[in-house]
Protein backbone atom coordinates (compact mmCIF):
# COMPACT_ATOMS: atom_id res chain seq x y z
CA UNK A 1 0.00 0.00 0.00
CA UNK A 2 1.33 3.49 -1.14
CA UNK A 3 1.24 5.49 2.55
CA UNK A 4 2.11 8.39 1.00
CA UNK A 5 -1.14 10.12 1.77
CA UNK A 6 -1.05 8.90 5.09
CA UNK A 7 -1.14 10.67 8.48
CA UNK A 8 1.27 8.78 9.80
CA UNK A 9 4.16 8.81 7.28
CA UNK A 10 3.18 12.62 7.09
CA UNK A 11 4.32 12.69 10.88
CA UNK A 12 6.89 9.90 10.47
CA UNK A 13 8.61 12.46 7.63
CA UNK A 14 8.05 15.44 10.22
CA UNK A 15 10.28 13.77 13.00
CA UNK A 16 12.83 13.35 10.27
CA UNK A 17 12.85 17.04 9.43
CA UNK A 18 11.41 15.55 5.71
CA UNK A 19 7.98 17.59 5.82
CA UNK A 20 8.39 19.37 2.47
CA UNK A 21 9.67 16.45 0.53
CA UNK A 22 6.26 14.55 1.98
CA UNK A 23 4.29 17.50 0.69
CA UNK A 24 5.57 17.04 -2.95
CA UNK A 25 5.04 13.24 -2.75
CA UNK A 26 1.48 13.79 -1.56
CA UNK A 27 0.91 16.46 -3.95
CA UNK A 28 1.87 14.61 -6.72
CA UNK A 29 0.06 11.65 -5.91
CA UNK A 30 -2.46 10.99 -8.79
CA UNK A 31 -1.97 14.61 -9.63
CA UNK A 32 -3.41 15.95 -6.41
CA UNK A 33 -2.65 19.25 -6.35
CA UNK A 34 0.28 19.68 -9.30
CA UNK A 35 -0.78 23.91 -9.26
CA UNK A 36 0.53 24.28 -5.74
CA UNK A 37 2.93 21.58 -5.83
CA UNK A 38 4.67 23.56 -8.93
CA UNK A 39 4.23 26.95 -6.79
CA UNK A 40 6.16 25.41 -4.04
CA UNK A 41 8.92 24.39 -6.00
CA UNK A 42 9.56 28.84 -7.12
CA UNK A 43 11.02 29.92 -4.12
CA UNK A 44 12.32 28.62 -0.34
CA UNK A 45 9.92 27.61 2.28
CA UNK A 46 10.01 26.84 6.14
CA UNK A 47 7.98 24.36 7.17
CA UNK A 48 6.37 23.31 10.88
CA UNK A 49 4.39 20.16 11.26
CA UNK A 50 2.21 18.06 11.42
CA UNK A 51 0.40 20.00 13.55
CA UNK A 52 -3.38 19.75 15.47
CA UNK A 53 -4.89 23.37 14.78
CA UNK A 54 -8.48 24.38 15.64
CA UNK A 55 -10.64 24.50 12.33
CA UNK A 56 -11.16 28.79 13.55
CA UNK A 57 -7.67 29.68 12.28
CA UNK A 58 -7.97 27.63 9.28
CA UNK A 59 -10.88 28.98 7.33
CA UNK A 60 -11.38 27.44 3.61
CA UNK A 61 -10.54 28.85 0.64
CA UNK A 62 -12.42 26.98 -1.81
CA UNK A 63 -16.17 26.04 -1.81
CA UNK A 64 -19.63 26.55 -3.02
CA UNK A 65 -20.09 29.77 -0.91
CA UNK A 66 -19.90 33.20 -2.30
CA UNK A 67 -16.67 35.22 -1.32
CA UNK A 68 -14.44 31.87 -1.70
CA UNK A 69 -11.11 32.33 -3.65
CA UNK A 70 -12.19 29.46 -5.02
CA UNK A 71 -15.41 28.80 -5.65
CA UNK A 72 -16.73 25.28 -6.81
CA UNK A 73 -19.82 23.65 -8.05
CA UNK A 74 -22.38 22.96 -4.64
CA UNK A 75 -23.75 19.16 -5.69
CA UNK A 76 -19.96 18.43 -6.61
CA UNK A 77 -18.79 19.99 -3.06
CA UNK A 78 -21.30 18.38 -1.24
CA UNK A 79 -21.04 14.82 -3.13
CA UNK A 80 -17.23 14.86 -2.33
CA UNK A 81 -17.70 16.01 1.59
CA UNK A 82 -20.36 13.74 2.29
CA UNK A 83 -18.49 10.58 0.75
CA UNK A 84 -15.06 11.73 3.14
CA UNK A 85 -18.03 11.66 6.05
CA UNK A 86 -18.92 8.47 5.30
CA UNK A 87 -15.00 7.32 4.73
CA UNK A 88 -14.08 9.19 7.79
CA UNK A 89 -16.91 7.66 9.94
CA UNK A 90 -16.16 4.34 8.23
CA UNK A 91 -12.08 4.45 9.79
CA UNK A 92 -10.80 6.51 6.74
CA UNK A 93 -7.68 8.64 8.95
CA UNK A 94 -7.46 11.74 5.63
CA UNK A 95 -4.06 13.16 5.34
CA UNK A 96 -3.02 16.27 7.16
CA UNK A 97 -4.17 19.72 5.60
CA UNK A 98 -1.68 22.02 4.08
CA UNK A 99 -1.85 25.53 4.97
CA UNK A 100 0.46 28.58 4.19
CA UNK A 101 1.13 31.22 6.98
CA UNK A 102 0.94 34.73 5.93
CA UNK A 103 0.61 38.04 7.42
CA UNK A 104 -0.20 36.48 10.74
CA UNK A 105 -2.73 34.27 9.49
CA UNK A 106 -3.44 31.21 8.14
CA UNK A 107 -4.69 29.88 4.84
CA UNK A 108 -6.03 26.33 3.82
CA UNK A 109 -3.98 25.57 1.16
CA UNK A 110 -5.01 22.16 0.13
CA UNK A 111 -7.53 20.24 2.34
CA UNK A 112 -10.46 22.29 1.90
CA UNK A 113 -12.52 19.35 1.24
CA UNK A 114 -10.77 17.02 4.03
CA UNK A 115 -11.38 19.51 6.50
CA UNK A 116 -15.25 20.30 5.97
CA UNK A 117 -15.55 16.76 5.73
CA UNK A 118 -13.89 16.66 9.68
CA UNK A 119 -15.48 19.07 10.57
CA UNK A 120 -18.97 17.35 9.27
CA UNK A 121 -17.86 13.99 11.25
CA UNK A 122 -17.54 16.05 14.63
CA UNK A 123 -13.90 17.34 14.46
CA UNK A 124 -12.91 20.58 15.43
CA UNK A 125 -9.40 20.27 14.89
CA UNK A 126 -6.53 18.33 12.40
CA UNK A 127 -2.98 17.50 11.98
CA UNK A 128 -1.86 20.78 9.67
CA UNK A 129 1.65 21.08 7.63
CA UNK A 130 2.20 25.07 7.92
CA UNK A 131 4.68 26.48 5.53
CA UNK A 132 6.28 29.72 5.36
CA UNK A 133 7.51 31.55 3.00
CA UNK A 134 10.07 33.26 5.42
CA UNK A 135 12.21 31.95 8.16
CA UNK A 136 10.89 35.61 10.45
CA UNK A 137 7.68 34.29 9.83
CA UNK A 138 8.70 30.76 10.85
CA UNK A 139 9.82 32.22 14.17
CA UNK A 140 7.02 34.02 14.79
CA UNK A 141 4.79 31.30 14.30
CA UNK A 142 6.87 28.94 16.94
CA UNK A 143 6.53 31.60 19.52
CA UNK A 144 2.41 31.82 19.38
Amino acid sequence: MDTRGSLEDAIEAGRQGKIEEWVQAFLQLEEKNQGLSEGLKKANRWWSGPLEIAFSRLPRITGPEVGMEYRIDPLGWERKTLNMVRDIKGGWTPAPLIAEYRSGELSLRDGNHRREALEKAGRDRYWTVVWFNSEADKLSFDAL
